[in-house]
């Protein structure tokens, strides 16, 4: 007995070693699979079976001479909706046999058996769309018209699902012009028509003549297209969002208590009379300024304040430390910037409006400062200025006009409510507005909610809210001749036309809404931070044909639903690179968009959380078929050229793309030759044209260009998905780089 245990324990290691053999040529044959898959583009279990034999028996040494090795493919669908092929490799070889199968007195024999093992490998082929598909079903989906104009695809293919082939309404026309990819393919029946002389259809990079109907290649099985990463577009979204904010308190129309001059210490005399000496009103006795009370020395409130008439001062401070409540005006007049005011404590309302001449300051961190008219300044000169400290609620039930004011600022320590129930305007070349941390209410449904004129400075802080409510008729936000406005990382929602002309805006980033248009003209500035820009209804110009324009866009998404579109006219620079990795490390994958907060209809409807979609520049809803204009500028570039002496690697190119933190209005590249130690250096600027990068979506609108050029970006890549396409006198450079899916490249990854 002992010697046959002895003998069956050696067999049992020996089956062990075997097992780890047949595992590793199964593991060999799976990974052969995988690689003739992605390089030979292996389908067919037939063709994959030498492959995998081959790589078992070579991973082993041919230990069992495999004549069984199987390779069978399935498709798998993945967490991110993507297919895969997943192959399963499988061999068995006979159990071997040593002592086990040895009988005798007392020990039975252990009949033979085989041992098997398995192996999966799943290849995922990238998709490779075309750079160009057109998806309208009739007629002419893409039409080249002029001797200059040509759609050339770098490697990659174009795409027409129109079965059109009737002459001049061919699925594809060139007449003349040139299109060129390395597939050009319809539907089945479509074809081509180059209808004029020099005209050229196909796929040689060097082009060609062609004439009359051209034959292509067709299929009822469209190429994968631009859609295929994206996720469904929700149902229409409801604009404007909720109604304005109101203050969580309510002014009296008259105070709760009415003081006499019986109280001394409570009562201050009424009338103009400037001989007052000025004091103060003790916190233990509320005081009851009478009508039209006027100072010209330093006044305290440090009690509950009463006041039922018009209160003003000439020379003096003003200052309160307990609840004020004025039901009346607040005002300062002859100040000659001597006036300050200086609002502290629990609350302080004023139910009449302030009217602030010649103030030097205006300060308040009381805890809720609510001013029910307007707020305007007058005679400042660029001196006066105004800043909400701490307080939790700011609210001006009127219209703010800082007319020469020097600055506005708010609080960037605390995130307040901050309510403006009228125009707030700047009309002063020296105003700096800097608003704090917080949530903001503009809303002036009469004329412009924020109106600038004359170069002011506007900066918000990052992470904040704002709703700015005009309507479709005037401008939620107007700014012209000159200034700089900054908008922080944050979410902005704008119901009504955004217009800024001859002026520099920077939107940092985050997450946009345009309700009514974005428009900008005559020699504006406009850079497009990391972020996503929706527009609801109206236009987005880039540009104007007025003006030189510059529009840098790094890692922005351009969102359009309803009838919104966007245009580009023929002069100016415009460099826009969609989201990536590198200018938006949490770009939304394009199959995650929207999320569900999105869809779910809560304002601010952001499923991306101030982040773009990756890779995609212009994403067009499918409901909105407003057709999209490029009126081109050509590209224009000035060089320099500078020698220098020293040791430098012949040939280095860099480039500056443009968009980048800096902002560099735009695009450079570098060329360093040598010839003995003199290093010669030619730096090549463009100082206009269209160069984009990503995805431009728009399945169901048409796009057309005209009268100069649009490229990618320093070699990035271009792709389009429109119904039509339309190129007259332009030449469309298109490339295709990573798919719009999440998988950049063929890959296969090996599982047991």
């Amino acid at each position: 007995m002992l010697i046959g245990a002895t003998g069956v324990a050696v067999d049992i290691g020996y089956w062990f070693q075997q097992q780890e053999s047949l595992q590793s040529a199964t593991d060999a044959a799976a990974m052969s699979v995988g690689i003739a898959a992605t390089k030979y583009s292996v389908t067919a279990n037939n063709v994959a079976q030498p492959f995998a034999q081959a790589a078992a028996n070579n991973a082993t040494n041919s230990q069992f001479n495999l004549t069984n090795v199987t390779a069978t493919p399935t498709t798998i669908t993945l967490t991110d909706n993507n297919t895969a092929t997943q192959w399963i490799t499988s061999a068995n070889v006979p159990r071997a046999s040593f002592f086990s199968g040895v009988g005798g007195r007392g020990l039975g024999t252990l009949v033979a058996g085989r041992q098997y093992a398995s192996s999966g490998v799943d290849v995922i082929i990238s998709a490779t769309p075309p750079c160009l598909y057109t998806t309208a079903t009739s007629g002419t989906d893409i039409d080249v018209t002029s001797g200059t104009a040509g759609i050339i695809g770098a490697s990659c293919g174009i795409y027409s699902e129109s079965p059109a082939c009737s002459g001049g309404n061919s699925s594809i026309v060139a007449s003349p012009g040139e299109i060129i990819g390395s597939s050009v393919e319809t539907a089945t029946n479509g074809c081509g028509n180059a209808s004029s002389s020099g005209s050229y259809i196909g796929t040689s990079s060097s082009g060609g003549s062609s004439s009359g109907q051209v034959t292509l290649p067709t299929t009822s099985t469209p190429p994968t297209d631009l859609e295929s990463g994206l996720a469904a577009w929700p149902s229409t979204l409801t604009w404007p969002p909720n109604s304005i904010y109101t203050p969580s308190s309510t002014l009296t129309t008259s105070p709760s208590t009415t003081l006499t001059s019986s109280n001394t210490n409570g009562y201050l005399e009424g009338g103009n009379s400037s001989s007052f000496p000025g004091g103060t009103c003790p916190s233990n006795s509320p005081c009851d300024l009478a009508t039209g009370y006027s100072y010209s020395n330093n006044l305290t409130l440090e009690g509950p304040t009463y006041n039922i008439g018009t209160i003003r001062s000439t020379s003096a401070t003003l200052a309160t430390t307990g609840t004020t409540e004025f039901n009346g005006a607040l005002g300062t007049q002859n100040c000659n910037g001597a006036c300050n005011i200086n609002i502290g404590g629990a609350d302080f309302w004023v139910n009449g409006g302030a009217s602030l001449t010649g103030i030097g300051s205006f300060t308040t961190s009381a805890g809720e400062t609510e001013i029910n008219g307007n707020l305007t300044y007058s005679n400042c000169n660029g001196t006066c200025t105004t800043t909400v400290d701490d307080s939790t609620e700011f609210w001006v039930n009127g219209a703010t006009s800082l007319v020469g004011v020097g600055a506005f600022t708010t609080a960037d320590g605390v995130s307040a409510n901050y309510v403006f129930g009228g125009e707030f305007s700047a009309t002063n070349t020296n105003t700096t507005i800097s608003l704090g941390l917080g949530t903001y209410y503009f809303d002036n449904t009469s004329n412009n909610s924020l109106n600038f004129q004359n170069a002011e400075s506007f900066t918000t802080t990052a992470n904040s809210t704002f709703y700015v409510n005009g309507n479709q008729s005037t401008d939620s936000f107007y700014a012209q001749n000159g200034g700089t406005y900054t908008f922080g990382t944050g979410t902005y929602f704008f119901n009504g036309p955004f217009f800024a002309q001859s002026a520099t805006i920077n939107f940092t980033g985050g997450t946009y809404f345009f309700y009514g248009g974005l428009s900008l003209q005559n020699n504006v500035s406009v850079y497009f931070g990391p972020g996503i820009y929706y527009f609801y209804n109206g236009t987005f110009p880039f540009g104007s044909n007025s003006g030189n324009d510059t529009v840098i866009a790094n890692g922005a998404t351009f969102v359009f639903e309803g009838t919104a579109n966007y245009s580009f006219t023929n002069s100016g620079l415009y460099n826009l690179v969609a989201p990536n990795t590198s200018n938006d490390p949490n770009c939304v994958a394009p199959g995650s968009f929207p999320e569900a907060s999105y869809s779910n209809g809560t304002f601010p409807y952001d499923g991306t959380d101030g982040n773009g979609i990756c890779g995609v520049l212009f994403y067009q809803a499918p409901s909105d078929t407003t057709a999209d204009t490029m009126n081109l500028p050509s590209a224009s570039y000035s060089s320099t050229t500078t020698t220098s002496t020293g040791t430098v690697t012949d040939g280095v190119t860099t480039s500056a793309t443009p968009g980048t933190s800096s902002r560099v209005a735009s695009m450079t590249s570098t060329n360093i030759t040598t010839s003995g130690s003199t290093n010669t250096t030619t730096t090549t600027t463009y100082t206009q044209g269209l160069f984009l990068t990503g995805v431009i979506y728009q399945p169901n609108a048409a796009f057309s260009a005209q009268n100069g050029t649009l490229q990618p970006i320093l070699g990035g890549t271009l792709q389009i998905e429109a119904k039509t396409m339309s190129v007259s006198n332009t030449m469309v450079h298109l490339s295709s780089g990573a798919s719009s899916s999440s998988v950049s490249s063929n890959e296969f990854m090996l599982v047991k």
